[in-house]
């Protein structure tokens, strides 16, 4: 095994493993970056193949390093649509509910019944918003549905049919961002792409939405990792 001279992914140096092997081969561990080499292969082709690979490598690693999300627990402060509520474990209830500024949660495992709350509060919330925009889009096709999406990476889709899914877990973020993702989605009704049509019918639904769209570029990770699955 040796080390790449001056070479590093991640911040971290790149390992090499020669053998006999036919093929160049990588693997990606939270302590670097693995480089399989046949023995006849040169440095300078294995420096360009991880080159080639370098975006690919540092993602799957930067998500290898990141912190595990907190577990729920008594205390916790949630972020809702721009408010702050604090999460209670209470005996005797059987699924979560809001008393003015806390979120009441049965005792035990937390995770699923406040995820339930903030799913049906979405249900609640979203699909006025999303037929707020699909009303002032005034062309394309009609909304069909507004839906909830729980995508490991999308925060909303919208289809030919005129179906808008939009991620729970936007309840998580200021309202604004909610809004920017409802638009974004809506102006899709009659921009199936992203051409500068598609921003301009963007843009005149919600002529500020650069800063919610930087917003959740910032922090959209933060809003998936909020908190741990309590093992289900």
């Amino acid at each position: 095994m040796s080390v790449l001279a001056n070479l590093s992914v991640g911040g971290l140096a790149v390992t090499l493993r020669r053998s006999e092997r036919r093929s160049i081969g990588l693997k990606v561990t939270p302590a670097g970056l693995s480089v399989y080499a046949p023995r006849r292969v040169d440095e300078a082709r294995l420096r360009q193949f991880i080159e080639e690979r370098r975006n690919w490598a540092e993602r799957h690693l930067a998500a290898m390093q990141r912190p595990a999300p907190p577990m729920l627990q008594d205390g916790f402060h949630l972020p809702y649509l721009g408010q702050t509520l604090t999460l209670r474990s209470v005996s005797g209830i059987r699924r979560a509910v809001r008393v003015a500024d806390e979120l009441h949660a049965p005792e035990g495992r937390l995770a699923a019944p406040t995820e339930a709350w903030y799913k049906s509060e979405a249900l609640r919330v979203f699909p006025a918003i999303a037929e707020h925009y699909a009303a002032a889009l005034g062309r394309g096709h009609p909304l069909a549905a507004v839906r909830l999406s729980n995508a490991a990476s999308r925060w909303g889709s919208c289809t030919a049919a005129g179906v808008v899914r939009l991620h729970w877990r936007l309840s998580l973020a200021p309202l604004s961002v909610l809004h920017y993702v409802a638009a974004h989605e809506v102006a899709h009704l009659a921009e199936l792409n992203h051409s500068p049509r598609y921003w301009a019918e963007v843009e005149k639904l919600m002529p500020e939405y650069r800063v919610p769209q930087r917003w959740l570029k910032v922090n959209g990770q933060a809003l998936m990792d909020m908190w741990g699955a309590e093992g289900f």
